[in-house]
Parts: C-alpha cells; sequence; structure tokens
C-alpha cells in the first residue's frame, strides 16, 4: 500500500484544487498505509471522520462504574480532544511531510452510520447500555432517564474539539431542539476548541490532573481551554450521584451555558454564583468566561 498515492498527492498541491475543503471516507482502515495508523494520507489537508464517535461517550457514561478503568476515562478524554493523536504518526522519516498533523477542526466527529442511525436509536443503545450497568452495579434503574444520557452524550459530541457532524435527518424528536441550541452555541467556541488555546485536564476538585486518570478518586472529568478571547470548561460526571466540582480561577466570570440534564441552553450565559457547583448524575456542564472583567 503506497504512502503517497498519486491522486490525493496530486490534489493536496494542485495550485487551484488545494484550496478545496477534501474530506476523506477510507471504506477499511486496514487498506491504508500503516493499516490506518495515521489515517487517509493527508499532506494537513484532509479532513477525515475518524468512526470511532459514539462508542468512547457511551461507554464512559454507561459502563458499571464498579469496573470503570482509567482507559475508559482515557478514551473519552481523548475523543474531548479531537482525536488529536488518532491521524498523527508516531514516525518522524516518512518523506514528503506525510507525518503532517492535521488542524484540530480537520477530526470530524460523525455520529451516525455506525452504532445508531437517529437519536432515537442513540436513545434505544444509551438506555440499554446504561440499564445493563445499572443492574450491574445494583444500582436503581430509574436514577437516570434515557432522554438526559443522551443528551449528556450529545453535548460531549458537539462541545469536543474537532468538527461535530450531526445529519439534520438522523434527528427527529424532542431532542432536535436541545441540539439546536447547542450548535448555535457551538461556533462562539470554536476558536477556544479548534484554535490555539492552552488545555488542561481538571479533578473534580479544581486541580490540574493528567489525561492518565490513574491517580483520580472519581471518573469525573473537567477541562479547560483558555486563550486571549476567554475561557471554556466542561464537565463531565459519569457517577449515580451529583458531583461538586470546583470551577478554576480564570480571568473574568463564570457562565453556564448548558445543563445537559435539565436540558437547559443558555447561548447568552448565565452567571454563576458560586466557583462550587453540582453536577447531576450521569450529566454534563459547560462554562464560558469572558476574558474582559
Amino acid at each position: 500500500v503506497m504512502d503517497a498515492p498519486a491522486l490525493p498527492d496530486a490534489l493536496c498541491h494542485d495550485p487551484v484544487l488545494s484550496r478545496c475543503m477534501m474530506i476523506a471516507s477510507p471504506g477499511n482502515n486496514q487498506m491504508l498505509p500503516r493499516q490506518g495508523a495515521r489515517g487517509f494520507p493527508h499532506w494537513g489537508r484532509w479532513m477525515e471522520a475518524h468512526g470511532t464517535c459514539d462508542s468512547p461517550v457511551i461507554h464512559y457514561f454507561a459502563t458499571p462504574v464498579s469496573s470503570m478503568t482509567p482507559s475508559v476515562v482515557e478514551k473519552c478524554a481523548q475523543f474531548m480532544s479531537g482525536q488529536a493523536d488518532l491521524f498523527s504518526s508516531p514516525h518522524h522519516s516518512f518523506p514528503g511531510n506525510l507525518a503532517t498533523r492535521r488542524p484540530m477542526q480537520y477530526s470530524i466527529s460523525e455520529i451516525d452510520g455506525y452504532a445508531w442511525t437517529s437519536t432515537d436509536s442513540l436513545i434505544s443503545t444509551a438506555a440499554s447500555a446504561a440499564r445493563a450497568a445499572m443492574i450491574a452495579d445494583g444500582v436503581d434503574s430509574c436514577l437516570v432517564t434515557s432522554d438526559s444520557l443522551t443528551r449528556a452524550i450529545l453535548t460531549t459530541v458537539i462541545f469536543s474539539s474537532g468538527t461535530p457532524c450531526i445529519p439534520q435527518e438522523a434527528i427527529h424528536n424532542d431532542i432536535d431542539t436541545f441540539v439546536g441550541e447547542c450548535l448555535t452555541c457551538r461556533p462562539v467556541l470554536s476558536n477556544l476548541l479548534d484554535g490555539a488555546s492552552h488545555r488542561s485536564w481538571h479533578a473534580a476538585d479544581g486541580t490540574t490532573s493528567h489525561a492518565s486518570w490513574d491517580a483520580m478518586n472519581t471518573h469525573v472529568i473537567g477541562r479547560l481551554l483558555t486563550n486571549e478571547s476567554g475561557s471554556m470548561y466542561i464537565v463531565l460526571n459519569p457517577e449515580y450521584h451529583p458531583v461538586d466540582i470546583s470551577l478554576p480561577p480564570v480571568p473574568g466570570t463564570w457562565h453556564q451555558i448548558v445543563d445537559s440534564y435539565s436540558g437547559d441552553v443558555q447561548p447568552a450565559g448565565m452567571p454563576v454564583a458560586t466557583p462550587t457547583q453540582t453536577i447531576a448524575a450521569k450529566s454534563v456542564r459547560v462554562f464560558t468566561a469572558s476574558a474582559t472583567v
């Protein structure tokens, strides 16, 4: 299998076509160079659907807490980072600039066509997985509704780095309003999620953590992104009970824009009164702060 197929190479370097948006959709990753370790040969120009969108997030929220491993948390965190290392090559000696990293937004999070084809089937998939996890943990299955769990999964997908891809035909129930409101908020945060920003991971108490998560006493994920325009903080709680978290200090005032548990979306933001916030069971909350005080 060629490292640099002639036609994609020519497209990437053509003075006219190279300015077009190019999207790769391999039919079989095992037929790609290095068995798809760095995705479709891209020269830093091809976007690509990574095809692993919903499973790490569903596993994170629906794995029995009693058997949750750092690997489950780490894979969800990797997804949130736009699969930044999924299409990068560990080999730096490839000719022709073949090991160039893709821009963050070139990783497409395609959330249909794999485990589910609509939000109805996502709800069914998530509910079945969560029900099995609750039975395994000996927890009352009434604690979490399938709709709230689905909103948590969709919120994670939409507010992760990369390009979320949610076909309109996949949304045909009451959740479509929630998805539409979240997608309205997403472009405002694109410079943080997909542009140049400082990124760090945080434990529930606000302290900086490492993405290995081995030392964490809970499985809560907090991700902070900051640049000169402001800050964004997204918190995921996979536990069966509410968890108190501490918002990390940043310039400006934190505002909540999304609460997946209640389905509340505030594009303009709702100021939070205290840095200590309670994150409901199996839910996600998104906060933003402007750099101007």
